[in-house]
C-alpha cells in the first residue's frame, strides 16, 4: 500500500519564496549591469525556476510504500528502507527536526528505528498508516501526545 506525502502550506510558502526571491534577484541583476544584455539576469532567473521545479517534484515524488518485510520511504531520488522488525517507536514530530526528513509537510511523524536512527515523515492518512505500521510490528511504542 503506498501512502502519498501530505503538502502543507508552508512547502508552498517556500516554493512561492523562491520564486519571488529569485525574480527580485533577476529584475536586480538586470538593472545593474552595465551593458544591457539580458543574459545574466535570464540565466539566474532559468536557475531559479529550475530550482522551483525540482522542490515541486520532491513534494509531489515523496511516498511511503509498505512492502512485504520493509517499509520504504521515497522522496524523489532519495529513498529509505526500514525493516518493520527494527522499529522501535513513532512520535509527534514537534521541534524544528534535524535528520532524514523524507516529507513535504511541517509536522509529521518521526519513526526510529535500528537503535537510535531516525526519519521524519508525513503521510497524508497518518492514522492509517500508522494502524498498517502496527498490524507488521505490534512491539512498536507509539507517543503521539502534543
Amino acid at each position: 500500500m503506498v501512502f502519498k506525502s501530505r503538502i502543507d502550506w508552508t512547502f508552498k510558502i517556500a516554493l512561492l519564496v523562491v520564486f519571488i526571491v529569485g525574480l527580485i534577484g533577476a529584475i536586480g541583476i538586470y538593472f545593474d549591469q552595465k551593458e544591457n544584455s539580458i543574459f545574466p539576469s535570464s540565466t539566474f532567473l532559468l536557475f531559479i525556476l529550475c530550482l522551483n521545479i525540482l522542490l515541486f517534484i520532491l513534494g509531489k515524488k515523496t511516498d511511503y510504500t509498505f512492502e512485504e518485510k520493509f517499509l520504504m520511504c521515497r522522496s524523489w531520488i532519495f529513498k529509505k528502507k526500514i525493516d518493520y522488525k527494527e522499529i522501535l517507536k513513532i512520535e509527534r514530530g514537534t521541534t524544528l527536526y534535524a535528520g532524514w526528513k523524507l516529507a513535504a509537510a511541517s509536522k509529521g511523524i518521526i519513526i526510529t528505528y535500528k537503535g537510535y536512527n531516525d526519519i521524519y515523515i508525513s503521510p497524508e492518512r497518518e492514522a492509517e498508516f500508522i494502524a498498517l505500521l502496527l498490524e507488521k510490528n505490534p512491539a512498536i511504542n507509539v507517543k503521539l501526545e502534543n
